[in-house]
């Protein structure tokens, strides 16, 4: 039966996260569901809305990253004009002194 993890457990030969969805004999699952160590998982539909929820937000934060690209090439850009145009300065000042 399966159930999710809703604690952290460890054992000699095993290791469980919260959120992890466990494959353990009915009688196991039954006791940890009952201690609040874990509970039934999620139905199909549930989990179902819920990756289509995550894939938007990826694709939410994917197009944020790109605009955070495109600045940063930006600014790219103007350190180079700005450091160019010191440069200029710096040379036309240098004669002076």
């Amino acid at each position: 039966m399966y159930v999710r993890m809703l604690t952290a457990m460890a054992g000699d030969a095993f290791s469980h996260l919260p959120g992890d969805l466990v494959d353990v004999p009915e009688a196991t699952a039954e006791a940890w569901k009952t201690a609040g160590l874990a509970e039934d998982p999620p139905k199909a539909a549930a989990s179902e809305k819920a990756a289509k929820d995550l894939r938007a937000r990826v694709a939410e934060l994917e197009a944020q990253l790109a605009e955070a690209l495109a600045d940063r090439d930006a600014l790219r850009q103007q350190i180079e004009v700005l450091a160019a145009a010191n440069a200029d300065l710096t040379a036309q000042l240098a004669p002076a002194a």
